[in-house]
């Protein structure tokens, strides 16, 4: 049962602040910035599965001065499960 990491985020979020407004897009980033309230965010979590679009996305984010929190993280397999990652805040 694989849970896509948009809706863990999600329940995340709302675990702790219950009140909290989220828009979430299961979309290319570049397809969701003509909304409005994309641009008018407090605040963007980012789980980009590339380099190259983590870097597009961090160039809007400061353009348009909102706090960006991207969270990059692999998992391995070999005899054991590893996961490795990072949180970047911009």
């Amino acid at each position: 049962n694989r849970t896509d990491k948009i809706k863990i985020a999600e329940r995340a979020i709302l675990r702790i602040s219950p009140e909290a407004k989220i828009l979430t897009a299961k979309a290319k980033w570049q397809e969701c910035i003509a909304q409005p309230v994309f641009q008018k965010s407090k605040i963007i979590l980012s789980g980009l599965d590339d380099f190259a679009t983590r870097v597009q996305l961090e160039a809007f984010a400061r353009k348009h001065k909102i706090p960006l929190i991207d969270i990059g993280l692999t998992v391995k397999k070999d005899s054991n499960y590893h996961m490795m990652g990072q949180v970047v805040l911009s």
